[in-house]
């Protein structure tokens, strides 16, 4: 079974195979829950946004970053380390100002 997804800003459609509708639906799930996020910054608004992959030393960050205002949005990767989930909170499960998006000012604010 496969089904083709457009992201709700058409930015992007996605080719998805699936043994059952079941989990079809897990795919689709997953896909939009990184992939429609975020459709504009949550700093500025601006829908100029862009996926990012910085590696520091042997690790890879994912985020999305405004190329307006520079804020970016980070993604997590979950233990399996084979998918990602939107950052919204912080370490104390706190919700995070602006959906998750900062800009960075020579240290994290």
């Amino acid at each position: 079974m496969e089904a083709h997804y457009r992201t709700r800003n058409g930015r992007l459609t996605i080719a998805i195979e699936a043994n059952s509708q079941k989990d079809l639906f897990k795919a689709l799930a997953t896909v939009a829950e990184v992939f429609e996020a975020e459709s504009t910054c949550g700093c500025c608004n601006s829908d100029l946004i862009r996926f990012q992959v910085r590696t520091v030393e042997t690790f890879d960050h994912f985020e999305l970053q405004c190329a307006n205002c520079t804020a970016r949005f980070e993604f997590g990767q979950h233990r399996n380390g084979q998918s990602l989930f939107p950052k919204r909170r912080d370490e104390n499960g706190n919700s995070l100002p602006n959906r998750g998006w900062k800009i960075w000012k020579g240290e994290n604010v």
